[in-house]
């Protein structure tokens, strides 16, 4: 389990500001240290998977989103 200490100890976020944060998105604390430390990093851009899923898998009728 996260704590709010290791948050503190990981993110270099005001603790001010992520009160404020949590208070304003109505977040818990782990939660809004996890918002803050995306916003200052971009750290939660989606990952790009290592190699494509061929085009014929998946169920009949099933349309990937672009």
């Amino acid at each position: 389990m996260i704590t709010i200490s290791d948050c503190e100890a990981f993110c270099d976020a005001d603790p001010g500001w992520v009160r404020e944060l949590a208070r304003r998105e109505q977040l818990g604390m782990v939660q809004a240290y996890a918002q803050a430390h995306e916003m200052m990093t971009g750290a939660a851009a989606p990952v790009v998977p290592t190699r494509p899923l061929p085009s014929g898998d998946g169920q009949p009728g099933f349309r990937r989103a672009a």
